[in-house]
């Protein structure tokens, strides 16, 4: 009995013990791993700076530096640049927070970024991010490759009243595991502008950061739109906390935009690969039914090579039965050395297909005739051009190498178009239309020459892939 109580009193004195200790917060606050309010510019030293120069000044950490002509990825002035904390340790779990002060264009936070690999390359930060699109009008999570190159976005939020050029912002990530939680506030407000969780591995396009540091992205400025980050936008009250008392809730709920449009975009974040193909093997031809003309393999890639009558030819899959009439799926490529009107097509009819000019049956998002713009347009059923659904302001130029992923979910239609050789998005629209509802997918071209441009045997494809929502 004496036993007894000893061990029953001892349990009951380390349970009030515990109490207290909570009660009093021993375990309720995260741990600092590091904080910086960038009063003190001597503490730009505890940073690795890439691509342009930074500078701590004014209680802030500006971009200060503007791109030459010679520099790589940089386009009319406009050039991303990326600074990275040099951790006394490894990081791989913590809570990373700053303000996006007077916020332009791009810029934001990057995360779980391997600061032995990170390079001068525009996207050498090697990690995650999460940030303020280009306009300057909405939030989103992009993912480096293992090369420096972008892989693309996971995640872009809709535009939210709550975010403008000029506006402070607030970002907060939580990297748990294999859990990233993203928020941006409104730091004036309060109220939400972009809010997401992700598991990664979930996105075909991501390169599975496990460990890494943290830092900041800008986009020196967007001459399209009059923004400017250099010497205007800045970071501050940058921190760095401990993840251990996160739990599951914390990194699973989504808050809701500020916005209803929001509701409307399509989350590709979580897709399943059902058709690859790099054309690297001209065997793979065969998968493909070749309309009004005819196509090749070759260099690893795919060109349109000649025409029978002139104008606009396509290419349909018609492989394996299960997937030439597909209904909700997400099909992307790149395509290089664009001259003139050329894109993707989705939800294609196949058994109704032909080699007319209008033949494919199905929706299209393309780069208009004078390689400028960017479009979404349809078939009609009758045969004849539907018409363009959307087209964008100008934003490529012959020549131009760029990347679409177009996606279809019930009577929702999406087009994103980034560019292919940096990863910047050009142009993203989504929108309801119920003209086609399943089928395959290919690609199309306008032969004829457009002003001494020619797409035969000169705008190329490559990378297409078919995802099927998880």
């Amino acid at each position: 009995m004496g036993d007894y109580m000893k061990r029953t009193g001892s349990f009951v004195c380390g349970m009030f013990l515990l109490a207290a200790m909570l009660t009093v917060g021993v375990f309720a606050a995260e741990t600092v791993i590091y904080e910086n309010d960038f009063s003190d510019p001597a503490t730009l030293s505890d940073f690795t700076q890439y691509r342009l120069q930074w500078e701590i000044k004014n209680g802030g950490l500006y971009l200060t530096d503007t791109p030459t002509e010679t520099m790589p990825y940089e386009t009319n002035g406009e050039c991303y640049a990326h600074i990275l904390y040099v951790p006394q340790e490894p990081l791989t779990d913590y809570i990373v927070e700053a303000d996006y002060m007077h916020l332009q264009t791009a810029g934001g936070l990057i995360f779980r970024a391997d600061d032995k690999a990170a390079d001068e390359q525009a996207d050498g930060y090697y990690g995650y991010m999460a940030f303020i699109g280009t306009a300057g009008d909405r939030g989103a999570l992009g993912c480096g490759g293992w090369s420096g190159r972008y892989l693309g976005n996971l995640n872009t939020g809709k535009a939210a009243s709550a975010c403008t050029p000029g506006v402070n912002a607030h970002i907060k990530v939580i990297v748990k595991g294999d859990k990233i939680k993203a928020d941006i506030t409104n730091k004036d407000t309060g109220k939400t502008i972009y809010s997401y969780a992700y598991t990664i591995r979930r996105a075909a396009g991501d390169a599975q950061w496990v460990e890494g540091t943290v830092g900041f992205r800008m986009l020196t400025s967007l001459t399209s739109l009059g923004l400017n980050s250099v010497g205007t936008a800045y970071f501050d009250n940058l921190k760095i906390t401990t993840a251990n008392a996160v739990t599951a809730a914390e990194l699973t709920t989504v808050s809701a935009v500020d916005t209803a449009e929001a509701l409307s975009a399509i989350d590709t974040s979580n897709l399943r690969v059902v058709y690859a193909n790099t054309f690297d093997n001209a065997a793979t031809l065969q998968d493909f039914t070749q309309y009004n003309g005819t196509w090749s393999v070759r260099d690893g890639k795919l060109y349109a090579d000649s025409v029978v009558k002139i104008g606009y030819m396509h290419i349909l899959y018609s492989g394996d039965r299960s997937l030439t009439n597909l209904t909700d799926y997400v099909v992307s490529f790149d395509m290089y050395n664009t001259q003139s009107a050329a894109g993707g097509i989705i939800r294609s009819d196949l058994a109704r297909a032909d080699s007319t000019a209008n033949g494919f049956y199905g929706y299209i998002a393309f780069v208009s005739t004078d390689a400028a713009k960017a479009a979404l347009g349809y078939a009609a059923p009758d045969g004849s051009y539907g018409g363009n659904i959307k087209v964008s302001p100008t934003l490529t130029a012959p020549g131009a190498n760029v990347h679409f992923e177009i996606a279809v979910r019930g009577e929702l239609l999406q087009c994103v178009v980034t560019d292919a050789d940096s990863g910047k998005e050009l142009w993203r629209h989504v929108q309801k239309n119920v003209v086609w509802s399943s089928g395959t997918f290919g690609l199309r071209v306008l032969a004829k020459n457009m002003d001494g441009r020619n797409n035969l045997k000169n705008t190329a494809f490559d990378n297409l892939k078919v995802f099927v929502f998880e």
